[in-house]
């Protein structure tokens, strides 16, 4: 007899690599498939986020925009006189801004987006 251990047979390696190769595809599918879904929305749950992310600016800062526009658009130069601005439920800022008091009295309404800081209406 031979002092050599068996070694084993070619049709065993064979099978010891098939099966291996079959739990690594198992593995791969079960993970491909048990996965969330990337391209699903984050908050599949109908809620909107929390209105702290949703608002990125306070009314200071939507009044500047607004008078900014204003002045871009009509040439106004200089202050208005005065300006008010209001929440509104679309997370927008309803800006008016008034110059006056001497005649003619002119207002203009501006719609500033709450997240980006876009002029959306200007009337």
């Amino acid at each position: 007899m031979s002092d050599e251990p068996d070694k084993p047979k070619a049709s065993s390696w064979i099978a010891f690599w098939i099966v291996m190769g079959a739990l690594f595809g198992f593995a791969v599918l079960s993970r491909v498939f048990n996965s969330p879904n990337t391209d699903a929305p984050k908050s599949s749950g109908g809620q909107a986020p929390p209105i702290s992310t949703r608002i990125q600016f306070g009314a200071d800062k939507a009044v500047a925009i607004a008078i900014e526009e204003v002045k871009k658009r009509e040439g106004w130069s200089g202050n208005p006189d005065w300006a008010k601005v209001e929440a509104d439920e679309a997370l927008t800022w309803d800006v008016t801004v008034r110059r006056g008091p001497r005649p003619p009295v002119v207002e203009r309404h501006v719609v500033v987006s709450a997240q980006t800081g876009k002029v959306l209406n200007y009337y």
